[in-house]
C-alpha cells in the first residue's frame, strides 16, 4: 500500500515537474513575442511605405496608360485592318493555291497520259525495228534466191528448149505411132474378115469331105483325120476356134 502511494506520489512529481518547464518555456515565448511583434510591426510600417511608394508609381503609370490608350486603341484597329486584309489575301492565295493544286494534278494526269504514250510508243519503234531487221533478213534471202535464180535461169532455159523440142518430138512420134495403130488395127481386122471367111470355107469344104468320103478305106481316113488337125491347129494359129 505504501510503495504504491510512494509510486503515486513519483508519477505525479514528475507530471509536476514537466508542466513547470512547460510553462518556462511558455513565459520565455512570451517574453520575446513583444520584441518579434515590434520588429515586426516596424517591417510593416516599412512595407507599407514602399506600397506607397508602388501604387504612387502604378497610379502614374496609369495614368500614362488611360492617356496612350486612345493611341493603342487607334493601333489596335489598324491592325484589325491589317489582319482583315491578311485574312482576305489568305483566302485569295488559299483559292489560288487549290487552283495550282487542280491544274497541277491534270498536268500530272497528263504528264502520265504522256508517259504511257510514250512508252507504247517506244514499244512500237522497238517492234518497228525488230520488223525491219527481219525485212532486211528476208530482202538479203530475196536477193541470194534471185542471183541463184538468175544462175539457174540459163539451164533451165537449156533444159527448156531441150524439153520443148523432146515433146515435139515425142508428139512426132506419137502422132506416127498412133498412125501406125490405126493401120495394124485396120489390117487386123481386114485379116481378122479373111480368116474368118477361110475358116468358114474350109469348115464348109471339111464337112462336104466328111459327106462325100466317109466309106475309104482306114488310111484315107487316118489322112483325112491328120488333115483336119492340121486345119485346126492353123485357126488356132490365127486366133479362131473352128466348127
Amino acid at each position: 500500500m505504501d510503495v504504491r502511494k510512494q509510486l503515486g506520489r513519483d508519477v505525479l512529481l514528475e507530471d509536476l515537474k514537466k508542466s513547470l518547464s512547460l510553462q518556462q518555456e511558455l513565459y520565455q515565448k512570451v517574453e520575446e513575442f513583444p520584441e518579434m511583434y515590434s520588429e515586426t510591426l516596424s517591417e510593416a510600417y516599412s512595407g507599407i511605405e514602399v506600397l506607397k511608394i508602388c501604387m504612387d508609381e502604378l497610379t502614374e503609370k496609369l495614368r500614362l496608360s488611360n492617356e496612350s490608350k486612345d493611341l493603342v486603341m487607334v493601333r489596335l484597329q489598324a491592325v484589325m485592318d491589317d489582319i482583315h486584309n491578311l485574312n482576305e489575301y489568305k483566302a485569295n492565295c488559299t483559292a489560288k493555291s487549290n487552283d495550282m493544286a487542280m491544274q497541277n494534278q491534270i498536268l500530272e494526269a497528263k504528264l502520265a497520259s504522256i508517259m504511257e504514250e510514250n512508252s507504247l510508243l517506244l514499244m512500237k519503234v522497238a517492234d518497228r525495228e525488230a520488223i525491219e531487221l527481219v525485212c532486211k533478213c528476208y530482202q538479203r534471202q530475196y536477193e541470194a534466191c534471185l542471183a541463184e535464180k538468175k544462175k539457174l535461169s540459163i539451164p533451165l532455159n537449156q533444159e527448156a528448149s531441150v524439153s520443148k523440142k523432146m515433146k515435139s518430138l515425142f508428139s512426132m512420134k506419137s502422132w506416127e505411132l498412133s498412125t501406125e495403130i490405126s493401120e495394124l488395127n485396120s489390117l487386123k481386122e481386114n485379116l481378122q474378115e479373111t480368116v474368118s471367111f477361110t475358116q468358114d470355107k474350109v469348115a464348109s469344104l471339111l464337112a462336104s469331105y466328111d459327106k462325100h468320103f466317109t466309106g475309104l478305106p482306114l488310111l484315107s481316113d487316118t489322112h483325112s483325120l491328120d488333115s483336119k488337125t492340121e486345119l485346126q491347129r492353123c485357126c488356132l494359129a490365127i486366133g479362131r476356134d473352128p466348127a
